[in-house]
């Protein structure tokens, strides 16, 4: 029997980030606003980001996907986001990057995203792109010796002139990898290579100016989450934590594990103690939803110091469901926002929340496509905060994307990509 399987996503406080406590009793959940669809092979890779939001406009401008395509080259592909819509550009970005097995992308300024994949050879490529409203151009890329890499490659953006890799060696285990971009999008690896634990699934994120955070498993179910400084030498190790018995090894039936994720943020909060009058501060966090050895989903969430030590905070209780696939993204003020797969149904999301009380169900929205899911992926767009209106309610927004398995005998499935928003409360 076909088992059919659905998305949803989590909202779950992180205490100092949380919104004030009357507003926090009664949050309201995420809701979907539009969105589009591509089609895709099932068994092709993607990945999604935006580019980069600014004061002047501090909602992202374009929504971008980067796809293993038909060819198996690498495929970018855009959207201007209207605030009512998304519109498709016309102009595709390809890389004849010859068997596409791994894809990232990320934001790197208002108009430019760089992408990393790995192809069958081991190559890594790291690629800029121009994106406007003529479409996606290729401005430079960098490709490494084959047999460097192997597969489930990550990256994050420390600032508009660098970005950071995660990624498998061919030996198994996981790099930590610092890239300078120049303004015509010249790219060039750092030095100093940061060297983790052996791996065979990573996931990476900015912490903030200079800091990065990994979350990789191993193959005696670990859970290891390290934190990384990057300077103008490369990337050097901060902090290692290693969760035994935390990851799945074999509850994945999509062609590729989704079985960790990580996110990561800064927060300016007010803080209190009793042994200090109160005061504004960063507020630094991550989190990492897993899939369990028993296939549930289950959330560790992390305190990170200025000198990036980690602090394990919490950990949410496990959410039944048979999931294999989870993916993170940090909104505004630390608000952690995770996706995952799971049960049966008619491809439903799920929005749960936790206000120091039980988890529970408040809502959903559907997808309403009948397949399996088989990738998904999420990525903050933004918010619409306005600093004339301190004492008022905003939203955050963010981008979820899911892939769904083919009807038969169609060989494409399709990806559904979201914008929803989160409110969030007054900063004041």
């Amino acid at each position: 029997m076909k088992r059919v399987r659905c998305i949803k996503i989590v909202v779950w406080s992180l205490g100092a980030a949380a919104a004030t406590h009357a507003w926090a009793q009664t949050p309201p959940p995420p809701k979907i606003l539009y969105g589009t669809t591509i089609p895709l092979l099932p068994a092709n890779e993607f990945a999604i980001a935006t580019t980069v939001p600014t004061p002047q406009s501090p909602r992202a401008q374009y929504v971008v996907v980067a796809e293993a395509n038909v060819d198996q080259d690498l495929e970018v592909l855009a959207w201007q986001d209207t605030t009512s819509s998304l519109e498709k550009l016309s102009r595709h970005g390809i890389a004849e990057d010859e068997g596409v097995v791994s894809v990232a992308v990320t934001g790197l300024d208002a108009n430019r995203v760089v992408t990393a994949d790995i192809n069958k050879a081991g190559v890594l490529s790291i690629q800029t792109w121009n994106v406007g409203t003529g479409g996606v151009v290729s401005q430079r890329v960098y490709r490494t010796a084959a047999a460097t890499a192997s597969q489930d490659v990550s990256i994050a953006t420390v600032s508009s002139s660098e970005v950071v890799t995660a990624y498998e060696t061919t030996e198994g285990s996981l790099v930590v990898e610092a890239w300078t971009i120049g303004e015509g999008g010249l790219t060039a690896p750092m030095a100093v290579v940061g060297k983790g634990p052996n791996a065979f699934e990573a996931s990476i994120a900015a912490i903030g100016p200079g800091q990065v955070v990994t979350a990789a498993g191993d193959s005696k179910q670990g859970l290891w989450v390290n934190t990384w400084e990057i300077d103008s030498d490369g990337v050097k190790p901060l902090d290692q934590v290693e969760t035994q018995n935390a990851l799945s090894l074999g509850c994945y039936g999509a062609p590729r594990p989704q079985t960790v994720a990580v996110a990561a943020g800064q927060s300016f909060e007010l803080l209190t103690s009793n042994t200090s009058t109160p005061s504004y501060n960063f507020v630094q966090a991550a989190f990492t939803p897993v899939i369990t050895p028993n296939c549930n989903m289950q959330v560790y969430y992390w305190g990170i110091s200025n000198a990036g030590v980690l602090t394990l905070q919490s950990t949410a209780p496990q959410i039944l469901g048979l999931s294999d696939q989870v993916a993170a993204s940090m909104l505004s003020r630390n608000i952690p926002i995770t996706t995952f797969d799971g049960g049966t149904g008619d491809n439903h999301i799920f929005v749960e929340q936790d206000v120091d009380q039980p988890l529970y169900e408040s809502s959903f929205v559907t997808y309403g496509d009948p397949y399996n899911v088989v990738n998904i992926a999420s990525a903050t767009e933004g918010t619409d905060f306005s600093y004339l209106s301190l004492f008022e309610p905003y939203n955050a927004y963010f981008i979820s994307a899911g892939q769904f398995g083919a009807p038969s005998p169609n060989p494409y499935g399709t990806v559904f990509i979201n914008v929803l928003s989160y409110p969030e409360a007054p900063i004041l």
